[in-house]
């Protein structure tokens, strides 16, 4: 019981930190793209459009 647990935790952990770096990217284009960081790009709307 106590070892299937772990294994649990562990893919929880690891989807957790997937999402969280997902949420980080898409918040950093975004940024990016509004111009909040100086940098507005061309690249940035493109690869928007793309999705």
């Amino acid at each position: 019981m106590k070892k299937k647990y772990n294994v649990m935790n562990r893919y929880n952990y690891y989807g957790y930190n997937l999402l969280f770096m997902i949420v980080n990217t898409i918040m950093i284009i975004i940024l990016y793209n509004q111009g909040y960081l100086g940098m507005v790009t061309e690249d940035f709307s493109e690869i928007l459009k793309s999705f």
